[in-house]
């Protein structure tokens, strides 16, 4: 982990912040400052920041909140659009803005509708997500999941903020060095494109943001020619649907999905038939106990006859890392 570029990147990311906000960020020490990963602001409450998956509330020295106006939610949003909101109307009817340096402002307030979401307005709520630079986990877990080389369909599990979109855009980095890997980046978390551009370290992947998977899935099959289909959470059965015909082409994938256990997932039918037609040779499963991430791999068990499902799978530990996201050699 290069802590310059880290620092570096919680500093471009909280000087969108009205002055006043940002100051109590530089509070922080220099450790917390590494692991924070949001700061949150709502209007009429407390500034509060996601540090290393505790939330924390910021206060004078007199012990009183420090409240978060309206005014700072406007000001914040004015800095992240260059005074332009209107300009980022397409991205705000999907909740969100991506700026510079691939930090991401998550929005709530009134939605403007008809029949669908236009845009959003009368801000409320901001979760600004500090995007941070690859932390060069992606290689260990490659080499453990695949000691002989080669790369078959792999899906990352955990629960939110433990750092499934993290490792996957490393896996991606270090993938498309030798594959050619198509990027499926619907909500523009993997590679936060700004212009058309990754703000984000994906090496040599081709990226198609803002689209829904089942037509991404299938323009990458047909236009880029890829090995490797990578995207975040699978969420509709039309996904499903594009992702087993693009299997059938020889597409392999790299996806996330949300849970704290493999058997979380056979609760959803999505992610149940996608199980059952054995689209995902590998899982990695993350989990996090005392400032500590634990990387797990799950594969089906080589003696399982053809009805076998993935509740019967053989589990190994790839490694642990600490906090920092420093893997421990």
């Amino acid at each position: 982990m290069n802590k310059t570029e880290w620092m570096k990147s919680f500093y471009q990311a909280t000087g969108l912040l009205p002055e006043r906000l940002w100051r109590q960020l530089y509070t922080l020490s220099d450790a917390d400052r590494l692991l924070t990963e949001e700061v949150r602001l709502r209007a009429g409450r407390p500034l509060g920041a996601m540090i290393d998956g505790s939330f924390r509330r910021f206060f004078f020295s007199n012990k009183e909140p420090v409240l978060v106006t309206k005014e700072d939610i406007e000001e914040l949003l004015a800095r992240a659009t260059k005074s332009s909101v209107h300009a980022y109307a397409d991205q705000l009817k999907n909740g969100f803005i991506t700026v510079a340096g691939g930090h991401r402002l998550g929005i709530c307030g009134e939605a403007v509708t008809d029949r669908e979401v236009l845009t959003i307005k009368g801000f409320s709520s901001v979760n600004l997500r500090i995007a941070k630079p690859c932390d060069e986990i992606g290689q260990p877990v490659l080499k453990g999941l695949f000691p002989s080389g080669g790369f078959e369909s792999t899906l990352i599990i955990s629960r939110p903020g433990i750092g499934k979109t993290t490792l996957l855009r490393d896996m991606i980095r270090n993938l498309s060095y030798s594959y050619m890997v198509s990027v499926a980046d619907e909500r523009m978390e993997i590679a936060a494109a700004l212009d058309g551009v990754p703000q984000l370290d994906i090496g040599e992947s081709d990226v198609l943001s803002r689209m829904k998977k089942v037509h991404a899935i299938e323009m990458l099959a047909r236009a880029m020619s890829p090995q490797i289909i990578a995207l975040d959470e699978i969420t509709g059965r039309e996904d499903v649907k594009a992702l087993e015909s693009a299997s059938y082409i020889g597409c392999h994938f790299l996806a996330t999905a949300h849970g704290e256990r493999l058997e979380d997932l056979w609760m959803r039918p999505v992610y149940q038939t996608l199980m059952e037609l054995k689209v995902f040779k590998k899982v990695v499963l993350i989990e996090k106990n005392k400032g500590q991430r634990r990387y797990l791999a799950l594969e089906q068990r080589s003696d399982s006859d053809a009805q076998a499902d993935w509740r019967n799978y053989d589990c190994r530990s790839l490694f642990c890392h600490g906090n920092l996201n420093a893997p421990i050699a």
